[in-house]
């Protein structure tokens, strides 16, 4: 995405010293609210500066016109404010450098000693009470806690499926989690599928084969094989129930 920077407040170009070819450019070309980074600068003389921030870059070219005019005897009269929001940009985008190392620190060594991973399911024995789905893992760091990391997660319905609240727990209430085994309560026999691994009561096994016209299956448990024809006597894998429609 590019457009005119003649009414914006970009210093006039000093290489060819005219405002028509002045733009900002948003990169990559989509939408200007979610790109990586900005140009500003002179289309006619393809002189351009870039930076993650549009401020950025447009500290920059504004620097470098006032220089290149000043070197001709051509003092701008806002010069000196020009060059302290330039300092002013050099210190932020090395702040954005640095939460950009603090965040990449977090996720590598605090994000991971969070017993919980995306798709995983606990039991929350504090507010808000209630079984919740693991989203995503984050790290954060706080002046009064340390590091530590949070849980981003959406409560399960009775059904199995997710539903529609979501909720932040935090590391500091890690022992009123309960981890869940990855397996629900099947409501229609569609959900049980051969090859899966899956629990009869309280016990591991794998589906061999289902028979849905007479609602049974059969259950491979460790060195035993066993029918189950209750549905309410199974666990089948999560995704199983969080994918089904009925």
């Amino acid at each position: 995405m590019e457009r005119s920077a003649e009414d914006d407040d970009v210093k006039t170009c000093p290489l060819c010293e005219s405002r028509d070819g002045l733009v900002i450019r948003w990169l990559p070309d989509i939408d200007s609210r979610v790109h990586e980074f900005t140009e500003v600068g002179c289309a006619k003389c393809g002189k351009f500066f870039s930076g993650k921030e549009d401020r950025f870059a447009m500290a920059d070219w504004n620097l470098f016109a006032i220089e290149q005019f000043e070197r001709r005897g051509l003092l701008d009269p806002h010069a000196r404010l020009h060059k302290l929001l330039h300092e002013l940009a050099q210190y932020e985008k090395g702040a954005v450098e640095l939460r950009s190392e603090i965040d990449a620190y977090l996720e590598e060594h605090i994000a991971p000693t969070c017993p919980f991973m995306k798709g995983d399911r606990f039991r929350s024995l504090q507010y808000p009470c209630g079984i919740w789905s693991v989203q995503a893992v984050r790290a954060v760091y706080g002046y009064n806690t340390g590091p530590f990391w949070i849980v981003e997660a959406v409560n399960v319905l009775p059904s199995g499926r997710l539903g529609d609240k979501t909720h932040e727990f935090w590391q500091l209430h890690a022992e009123e989690l309960e981890r869940l085994a990855p397996f629900w309560k099947p409501h229609t026999w569609k959900q049980v599928v051969p090859g899966d691994d899956c629990m009869v009561l309280t016990r591991l096994g794998r589906i061999r084969d289902v028979d849905r016209s007479s609602h049974a299956a059969t259950i491979e448990l460790e060195n035993q094989i066993v029918e189950v024809k209750m549905l309410q006597d199974l666990k089948v894998p999560i995704v199983r129930v969080e994918r089904a429609a009925t």
